[in-house]
């Protein structure tokens, strides 16, 4: 059995989702989720309902024995190993799945690719961010099939998806929200500038003869009254950020991508990818340079700089 703590918004819980789930079938075992942080943070939502993932959800014994350590986000990557040693009743089980007399908790040691990932054993719990496409590229059929939305398009959802697929679309991910208004935040992920925007989008623009942009942000009127491109563009205001699985679909149907440090848009390029997809990426996914994250962008990206 494998166990995947979730935690963060949408992207980052499909990051989580991926890992386990790349490691649970290398290993024919099952995949858990742990959604324990969401009983205690109002700001998120256990997003991944909304898409086609295999949902086997850890029951509160079950997370018992997969109990955070004394480490946190940035401070955790100095220990490789540590093991959660209470025991599960072996009498007792979930959902067709026996629980294990022990399990390993295993905290993301640092931020880029851990070459020790392969070799965990199929008695793990995994707890961190795991943005690396080393990770999971070797099942990205089945991400693309699990990470589609279960319900029909509607409405705005399904004009805008016909808008999208009869032109050369890109789109554009503007991240704002905590990371333009959280001092703490925006010291460690920074904002992309609109120098980087305009320099994408320029660089599109050398390589698609009539392109239409699609818009995408937390933060649509300080874009629109910012952001000034000379093709046309469709700013896409009308999802909700309960809404935000609509938004990355529509992303993901785009032809070419233009992101942010953020891994709601590095998931909508990833998924829409194709051979002659053109996606733009800052050149430094944070702007502190504390954490060595080299291994967030694959290679085949182009890389901007995007902090002024």
């Amino acid at each position: 059995m494998i166990i995947t703590k979730l935690k963060g918004g949408l992207g980052n819980q499909m990051f989580q989702y991926a890992a386990g789930r790349s490691l649970s079938l290398r290993h024919k075992t099952t995949l858990m989720l742990d959604l324990s942080y969401f009983e205690t943070q109002a700001t998120r939502d256990y997003h991944l309902r909304y898409l086609n993932v295999i949902e086997n959800i850890v029951t509160p014994a079950q997370g018992s024995s997969c109990t955070d350590g004394p480490w946190n986000r940035y401070a955790g990557h100095v220990r490789r190993f540590a093991t959660c040693l209470r025991g599960f009743r072996a009498s007792d089980s979930e959902g067709g799945v026996d629980r294990p007399e022990s399990i390993q908790l295993y905290p993301e040691p640092h931020y880029h690719w851990d070459a020790h990932f392969p070799h965990l054993s199929d008695n793990v719990c995994l707890e961190g961010y795991w943005q690396c496409e080393k990770y999971f590229l070797d099942i990205r059929d089945v991400l693309r099939r699990e990470f589609s939305v279960h319900t029909p398009l509607t409405g705005l959802n399904r004009e805008t998806s016909e808008e999208i697929q009869a032109c050369d679309s890109i789109s554009i991910h503007v991240r704002r929200g905590d990371y333009a208004h959280d001092l703490k935040t925006n010291r460690m992920h920074g904002l992309c500038s609109i120098r980087y925007y305009v320099a994408a989008a320029g660089l599109i623009l050398e390589q698609v003869t009539d392109p239409h942009f699609f818009v995408f942000s937390d933060d649509q009127p300080w874009v629109q009254e910012n952001l000034h491109l000379s093709t046309p563009v469709t700013y896409v205001s009308h999802n909700t950020a309960k809404e935000a699985h609509e938004d990355l679909r529509l992303i993901t149907m785009c032809k070419h991508h233009v992101i942010a440090n953020s891994s709601f848009s590095w998931w909508g390029a990833w998924l829409g990818e194709e051979r002659d997809t053109i996606v733009v990426a800052p050149q430094q996914w944070l702007r502190s340079t504390a954490l060595n994250c080299d291994d967030v962008i694959p290679q085949r990206w182009h890389k901007l700089a995007a902090f002024d």
